[in-house]
């Protein structure tokens, strides 16, 4: 008898949502940022507990780990270690290859799953034996098992959209919980500890929450049969935005409104595909504008229009690095471009680099990880292995084209060029990555099983 995975709607879990969430956010604003993370290392822990005696053990667990996964960003490093997000992620994994075994086969054996496990498992052998600490490793395998779960629990796309509501919410209480330490850019200190905030990490999250708002309807968010959500959509998406944009992450808006706008250039254009942004921008504007945000928002604006410092003086030297490639192709032999660096050697890389270019004063001479995907693969892996990436990339784009043209689902294809643009300034490493990746990892295959009622956990 075929069995499904059973709801559990909003009850119970509701209340326990807004007890943990509640708490995390209240130690948050009073900068109790290490008890925050204890009290969601016990969050999760009571979830994996409950799991463990439920039909659906892995489904649900997962679900949570998705749930909270915008205050794991923000709290990683106090969340059982530093890596203690790869142990949460392979435990979880666990309970798939115990719930369901057919299924974690199915996924971890597929195509572009496996290609992508191959090719990670490759450069961080390679890095280890040159002498590069498994530890530098981490996000990598991080990502993959986040990719790996994620998928799993896509199978079933009726079951994740009943709990996507409560990831939106995550994404925008973790930055309305820290927006006090928006002039310093998140950097919260305390006589315990010293936390600086990753912006890019979180705007990612609320970028995700906007495309499960406006795009394929009530397919991603169950909640939107109901009216009076309907009635809030465009509010709420201006919300997003302008939380978006108070990250103080350039990247995330670029990527929130890029993606959109080259998925439009590439589809049936319409000015009803142009709204939802239209309507949240002229929102967020006037927002903006007539709050104590606005002199944060206009010195944003400069340091990304007009080539100015921004909050508190910060940059990241991203440009400099792109020449930093520039000249390392240019100037090395074509046997070391196209062997690579060396995983795991980008602060190598930048020492040497960093000297030859009119680098930013902080850069020159030092050791700095690469703020880019596609660099940390061009340089430390090899033209080779780049190469190899864009193939991918190139066959992926055509599997995404064809749900939206075979399907008319949008949500994989915007998250494929959303991904895109942010592995352009970021590392594109961690859990809501793993999450975009997942998505465009779909096939027609998999949504169309949408329709039959997926079954993903063993006969009893």
């Amino acid at each position: 008898m075929k069995t499904r995975i059973q709801s559990r709607g909003f009850s119970t879990f509701f209340y326990f949502y807004l007890l943990t969430v509640g708490a995390i956010v209240g130690l948050i604003l009073k900068d109790q940022i290490v008890l925050a993370g204890f009290v969601l290392t016990l969050t999760l822990g009571v979830a994996f507990v409950y799991s463990i005696f439920q039909r659906d053990a892995a489904p649900f667990f997962t679900i949570v780990i998705l749930i909270y996964a915008p205050f794991l960003a923000f709290l990683r490093q106090y969340v059982i270690s530093y890596n203690g997000t790869s142990v949460i992620l392979f435990v979880a994994l666990m309970l798939w290859l115990i719930n369901n075994r057919q299924l974690f086969l199915e996924i971890i054996s597929g195509g572009s799953r496996i290609a992508i496990i191959v090719f990670v498992f490759i450069f961080v052998a390679y890095g280890m034996i040159i002498g590069v600490p498994f530890e530098r490793f981490m996000k990598f395998v991080e990502t993959v098992l986040a990719i790996l779960l994620f998928s799993m629990l896509l199978k079933s796309v009726r079951y994740v959209r009943q709990y996507t509501i409560y990831f939106i919410a995550s994404s925008a209480l973790v930055i309305i919980s820290f927006l006090q330490h928006i002039d310093t850019r998140f950097v919260i200190e305390t006589t315990e500890v010293v936390h600086k905030g990753n912006p890019s990490a979180l705007s990612i999250a609320l970028v995700l929450s906007a495309f499960f708002i406006f795009v394929d309807g009530k397919v991603w968010i169950s909640q939107m049969s109901n009216k009076w959500l309907k009635r809030i959509k465009y509010p709420l998406l201006a919300c997003i935005l302008i939380l978006t944009i108070l990250t103080t992450s350039r990247i995330g808006v670029f990527m929130l409104i890029g993606s959109y706008l080259i998925f439009m250039v590439i589809s049936r254009f319409s000015f009803k595909q142009l709204l939802p942004i239209l309507v949240a921008v002229c929102l967020s504007v006037v927002f903006i504008s007539y709050t104590g945000y606005s002199e944060i928002t206009e010195r944003w604006y400069n340091k990304t229009f007009k080539n100015e410092r921004g909050i508190s003086g910060a940059t990241s030297g991203r440009a400099d690095q792109w020449k930093m490639a520039g000249v390392y192709l240019v100037s090395e032999s074509p046997l070391d471009i196209l062997g690579g660096f060396g995983p795991g050697k980008a602060p190598n890389f930048s020492q040497k680099f960093s000297t030859r270019v009119n680098a930013i004063e902080s850069m020159a001479g030092g050791s700095h990880q690469l703020h880019s995907l596609y660099l940390n693969i061009l340089i430390e892996f090899g033209l080779v292995a780049f190469i190899c990436f864009c193939i991918f990339l190139i066959k992926r784009f055509k599997k995404v084209f064809s749900v939206y043209t075979k399907l008319n689902y949008k949500l994989p294809l915007l998250a494929f060029f959303g991904y895109m643009l942010y592995i352009g300034s970021t590392s594109g490493l961690g859990v809501i990555p793993g999450m975009f990746i997942a998505l465009f990892l779909l096939n027609v295959e998999d949504l169309k099983r949408k329709k039959k009622g997926i079954r993903i956990l063993k006969k009893y």
